[in-house]
């Protein structure tokens, strides 16, 4: 009996001894806590996955961020931090896309509404066009989203445009085209109810090729619903066409028969002139001759009305300044009313008097890039 109790004592023993054992080492030699992994740069899915497998619980925060959609910004628990499986971690996850600050272009010309969208990143979606009086047709009356607001890049603009008294009798300004491509350019006047049919090509190396370098009629001018406008885009004349060109002389005319869609307008070259070897003549006194002075402008007779050429210019795109010359030719003869430097996108207005009717030309960098005339 007593041989069998101490048996059972003995054996009770161990056991306590083992189990005290196996708590011990799951103390002392093991750790219940995990190590937050790095997060931030993986996409939602990565991230989550990772932390399923340590055991640990995700909670998913989208916010705003120029990251791209999907992609985990931030986390809490920081990475390296140990804590224990089940903890939920925190993950900050980009919603995709850049905000921007979207102008107020109500009341502004279409045109220019649509240069300063583009400028600040946005796109034109929907026009829609309705008869007020009380504003001047091709004005913007109202925008969709409204302004200003922080909205995201990949949103479109609607806009309401005026077509003044309506489309029989309304006027619309025609768009500053300067410095557009062909395309957009296109794109621009069908918008306003405009088109064109004509297209001059005009060969400089002033304005990169395919840009607008001028409309017919200006920009900002009114005219009917439906009007046709000439568009003047640049091309890059041929290495033959450059070197036989005459710098400052203007192209060809289109003549009003053609019927071409397309015209391409050429500087004439210079006919060769052949050269005599004159004999040497003897010295004879020299003379020191007068300068020669730059014609004056024409002076109205009394009682002829005063004219004034109103001559608005802009600067198309450069990659640098050029030499931008100004000359006019009235009943007084020819004179330059303007010569500078000119900055691409630079914006000239001058109020020049003339006497009986005005031929305008400009030249930028030594070329015909625009002719008007003044009556």
């Amino acid at each position: 009996m007593n041989r069998f109790f101490r048996f059972g004592m003995l054996l009770a023993l161990l056991v306590i001894l083992g189990s005290g054992f196996m708590a011990l080492k799951i103390v002392f030699s093991e750790s219940p806590d995990v190590e937050v992994p790095a997060l931030a740069g993986l996409s939602m899915v990565e991230a989550v996955d990772s932390l399923e497998k340590l055991g640990l619980l995700a909670k998913v925060d989208q916010v705003d961020s120029t990251q791209g959609a999907g992609t985990v910004i931030s986390q809490w628990p920081e990475a390296g931090e140990g804590v224990p499986k089940g903890k939920v971690v925190l993950l900050k996850v980009s919603k995709g896309g850049e905000r921007l600050s979207l102008p107020d272009v109500r009341g502004l010309e279409f045109g220019e509404a649509v240069r300063r969208l583009s400028d600040g990143g946005f796109k034109v979606a929907e026009i829609l066009r309705v008869a007020d009086p009380l504003k001047a047709a091709g004005t913007v009356i109202a925008q969709n989203p409204a302004a200003p607001a922080m909205i995201p890049a990949t949103t479109s603009v609607s806009l309401l445009v005026s077509e003044g008294e309506g489309k029989d009798g309304g006027l619309v300004p025609v768009p500053n085209l300067i410095g557009q491509p062909e395309e957009t350019a296109l794109e621009m006047l069908a918008q306003v109810g405009l088109s064109s049919d004509v297209t001059v090509r005009v060969r400089t190396t002033a304005t990169p090729a395919g840009l607008v370098v001028g409309t017919a009629p200006r920009g900002g001018s009114k005219v009917p619903g439906g009007s046709k406008v000439t568009l003047r885009v640049a091309v890059e004349p041929t290495p033959a066409e450059t070197s036989g060109t005459t710098e400052g002389q203007p192209p060809a005319e289109t003549s009003p028969g053609e019927t071409d869609s397309s015209t391409s307008v050429q500087e004439p070259a210079p006919s060769p002139t052949t050269q005599r070897v004159a004999p040497s003549p003897k010295p004879v006194p020299t003379s020191v001759p007068e300068p020669t002075k730059a014609p004056k402008a024409a002076t109205p007779n009394a009682g002829e009305p005063r004219k004034v050429a109103k001559i608005r210019y802009q600067v198309p795109p450069l990659s640098h300044p050029l030499a931008l010359r100004i000359e006019m030719a009235d009943r007084g003869g020819n004179r330059v009313v303007k010569e500078m430097q000119a900055k691409g996108g630079e914006y000239l207005s001058l109020d020049v008097p003339f006497a009986g009717e005005a031929r305008v030309t400009i030249y930028l960098g030594g070329e015909f890039v625009w002719q008007d005339r003044f009556e």
